[in-house]
């Protein structure tokens, strides 16, 4: 979780806001610490977005926040069904050969 403080941080560098002491500061942030670096590219796709450099469609990588959402969600263990077998009546080869001769009769018949 990032603090407003290294959020602020980030917006001021999309915006060229900082200084070198901050420029630093917002360097090791993004060394360090996963999220800052993505909210930092989030950003700066906004701003690009807002001042129109952006054409077309650009790559959506979720894949970092959907590998977050599924690490929180719950374990759930599964219990063994009962299996039941499937009630499959079986026809015989001669019943579909006798109904292919017929639905060819019908078809020249017709």
């Amino acid at each position: 979780m990032m603090t407003m403080t290294q959020q602020e941080l980030l917006s001021a560098f999309v915006d060229g806001e900082l200084n070198e002491q901050q420029l630093d500061e917002l360097l090791a942030l993004v060394d360090n610490n996963d999220s800052a670096k993505s909210n930092l590219m989030q950003y700066q796709f906004s701003s690009d977005i807002m001042h129109g450099y952006v054409t077309g469609k650009q790559p959506l990588d979720i894949s970092q926040s959907i590998a977050e959402k599924i690490a929180d969600e719950p374990n759930l263990s599964v219990a063994k069904s009962k299996t039941t077998k499937s009630k499959i009546i079986s026809v015989p080869d001669w019943f579909w050969k006798q109904t292919a001769g017929f639905a060819v009769a019908a078809s020249v018949g017709a």
